[in-house]
């Protein structure tokens, strides 16, 4: 049986179809032999959600059955409609990605996003939030979005917490309030979330939302820095460089402007240009 709470790590609005998924380790393998002979397809009522659920997993993996997107898509479907809710959003990330060789669909994506949603799934909740966002697969709407994401926040998704601090930053759904935006970036942040960590070592910086505080922002910037996040190692740098909230340290500035002139930064490396002109 596959505990639903392993199905909260899986990427947002993706899935990972590898033998180190989330979604691999719940997964009874069954043979094509073996799953026909238990579930014959004249035998429906023989059939729980469950099982067919796992039916279609083996079909996407193809664990002792040759992977086939069309059965995959079938027997999720089944799954679904009997309101299996992990096949529910699993299925929506089926249309929404194009894979398996089930043709896109961001329509159907919203609609089976929707109903695991419907029955309090939180990456489902986000999921339905993203796309009115940003207007897929529906009208945007950011009353709508902010009610499913405050839904999914709630319930401690941590990106979910990031883009209600967001919405409060931007005044986007919500009526703009910079000390509830910092105070749904903390949360997302205390569960290792590194844009919200990012996000809030800039509100620290400039005293948005927050008291003004070098120190606390070079805090987060660090955690952020340490996750490998290039936007907060080039700040990070910056920090050094300054002094700012940390010692001032070159040798640790330019270190911090490696990392993220290695990933492609073009502020880190205009750092790091200034700086050998002038050894």
């Amino acid at each position: 049986m596959t505990d639903k709470t392993e199905l909260q790590h899986l990427p947002r609005l993706q899935v990972v179809l590898s033998d180190t998924s989330p979604i691999r380790s719940g997964i009874v393998a069954r043979g094509l032999k073996e799953a026909r002979t238990l579930f014959p397809a004249d035998a429906e009522a023989a059939k729980t959600p469950e099982e067919e659920y796992e039916i279609g997993c083996n079909y996407i993996l193809g664990d002792k059955v040759e992977k086939n997107g069309a059965l995959a898509a079938m027997w999720l479907r089944r799954a679904a409609r009997r309101d299996h809710v992990i096949a529910q959003y699993l299925l929506g990330n089926i249309y929404y990605q194009n894979i398996i060789g089930v043709e896109q669909s961001k329509e159907k994506a919203r609609l089976w996003f929707g109903k695991a949603a419907e029955h309090g799934f939180p990456p489902a909740q986000l999921a339905v939030g993203t796309m009115y966002t940003s207007g897929i697969g529906c009208e945007q709407d950011y009353i709508k979005a902010e009610v499913w994401i405050r839904k999914a926040a709630e319930q401690g998704e941590s990106y979910a917490q990031s883009s209600l601090g967001v919405f409060y930053q931007n005044g986007q759904g919500v009526s703009k309030d910079p000390q509830k935006a910092a105070f749904w970036y903390r949360k997302a942040a205390d569960q290792d979330n590194v844009g919200a960590q990012f996000i809030l070592g800039t509100m620290y910086d400039g005293g948005e939302g927050v008291s003004q505080d070098a120190a606390e922002s070079a805090k987060w910037y660090r955690k952020a820095a340490d996750q490998g996040y290039d936007l907060a190692q080039c700040a990070l740098g910056r920090c050094y460089s300054d002094g700012h909230g940390v010692d001032q340290d070159e040798a640790q500035a330019l270190i911090w402007f490696r990392k993220a002139a290695d990933q492609g930064n073009e502020t880190a490396q205009s750092y790091l240009d200034v700086a050998k002109e002038t050894e």
